[in-house]
This record gives structure tokens, C-alpha cells and sequence, in this order.
């Protein structure tokens, strides 16, 4: 499905909502791909946990459509939380709706969350991959991101100077950025 007057902005308490929608449209491997378990609703805990991230340690970043009358249908977010351990890595995670899926919408995502991140002095992400998640399997891979097995899961690091230039087969050609 081609979705257009696509939005980026923080993900806040305002959006709780949006997340839910979004939440209740995944389907259960989506769901599984993402939580490494099956889930078949979010806690208000957890909703809570993802709708008011602090914007400086976990920090949240949402795509919608942007319909008339203002109405935003939510397409995926993608999110880091930095390390305790060492302030200057974050985990990282992306979901994308199942219609906009292989859209590049993933790609788009990560691309602005790796910008963001480094503002905020976040210098690598670590991305925890399940072995069956093969559209997160293939992008890593088809970047040069090499992806190890640690118990179970699949584990990449990566720069974030490296992640905010993945491209998408959907993105431009380059020469035609430089043409603008």
C-alpha cells in the first residue's frame, strides 16, 4: 500500500493513542518480531513505557499519513534506549505496520532516529535481531552491517553516522539530490 503526506515527529503522551491503533493493526509475527514473544496486547504499563519516552535516554520516533482534516493514521516508530552501561551506545528498535512494510519506511526511520540519537550524544546502536526476522536480517546484511549469534538472537552494532546514510531502494537516486 503507498501511503503519502507521511509525517515524522517525537513520539509523546499525545500519541498514546496512536500507538495503540498501531499496536492492534501489527500482525502476531510482526508483534513476535518485535517483542520476542508473542503479544497479544500492550499493558498500560507498557503503553505507558512506549507513549512518554524522556526524549534524552529513550527517545521515540513516529511516522503517520497525514490525512485531511488532520487526521494521522500511524505507520511505525522507531526508538532507542541508551545503555546503562556505556552512555554512548543504545539499543534500537523499528516496527513497521504490515501494509507499509517493504515500503522503506523501516529504512526512513532509522535514517532520522540515527541523527537524533547523535545529537544526543548517542555514538552506536545495537540492534537485537531475532534469526527468523529476515527483512531486518537482509537490511543489516545488504548495508555491511555483520550481524553475530548470541544466545539465540542476533546480534549487530553499528555507528550511528553509519545508520543515518542507509538508503532505500524507494529513496532517490542520489545524483537527483544533488540535482535539487
Amino acid at each position: 500500500m503507498q501511503y503519502s503526506n507521511i509525517v515524522f515527529r517525537a513520539v509523546g503522551p499525545e500519541h498514546r493513542e496512536l500507538l495503540a491503533e498501531g499496536f492492534a493493526r501489527l500482525s502476531d509475527e510482526a508483534r513476535a518480531m518485535r517483542f520476542f514473544a508473542a503479544k497479544p496486547r500492550l499493558t498500560e504499563g507498557e503503553l505507558r513505557y512506549l507513549s512518554e519516552p524522556d526524549g534524552l535516554d529513550h527517545f521515540a520516533l513516529g511516522a503517520a499519513s497525514l490525512h485531511p482534516g488532520g487526521v494521522l493514521e500511524g505507520l511505525g516508530v522507531a526508538r532507542y534506549v541508551r545503555s546503562h552501561r556505556d552512555p554512548g551506545a543504545a539499543h534500537v528498535a523499528v516496527t513497521v505496520i504490515d501494509a507499509a512494510q517493504g515500503s522503506g519506511l523501516g529504512v526512513r526511520l532509522l535514517r532520522r532516529l540515527a541523527l537524533l540519537a547523535s545529537i544526543r550524544g548517542v555514538e552506536r546502536f545495537l540492534f537485537l535481531v531475532r534469526p527468523e526476522n529476515v527483512a531486518m536480517r537482509t537490511l543489516l546484511a545488504s548495508r555491511r552491517v555483520p550481524l553475530e549469534l548470541e544466545d539465540r538472537t542476533l546480534v549487530a552494532r553499528a555507528d550511528v553516522t553509519t545508520v543515518a546514510r542507509f538508503r532505500s531502494r524507494h529513496d532517490p537516486p542520489r545524483s537527483a539530490l544533488r540535482r535539487a
